[in-house]
């Protein structure tokens, strides 16, 4: 039971380290290189950019949501085989 526990902690601790590193990345590829360039190309500044960020936060929290499903769902599995 307590292996059980550790192994479920280290893929919550697993998810919450790629969320935040993804997130960050994203921002940057996303908002400050893209946005900024085309900002820069059509004079619109800080809109693409603004857009950019926004596109990264959304795509991070949809990725976040998606990982924690799987990681509920593959638990949920776990504990109806154990029974």
């Amino acid at each position: 039971m307590v292996q059980e526990n550790k192994g479920n902690f280290l893929r919550y601790v697993q998810l919450t380290t790629t969320f935040g590193i993804t997130t960050a990345l994203r921002i940057y590829i996303l908002g400050i290189l893209a946005g900024g360039w085309l900002d820069i190309k059509f004079g619109t500044s800080p809109w693409f950019m603004l857009v950019g960020v926004l596109l990264a936060i959304f795509l991070s929290f949809k990725f976040l949501l998606e990982q924690l499903s799987r990681v509920n769902k593959d638990t949920r599995n776990k504990n109806t085989k154990e029974r």
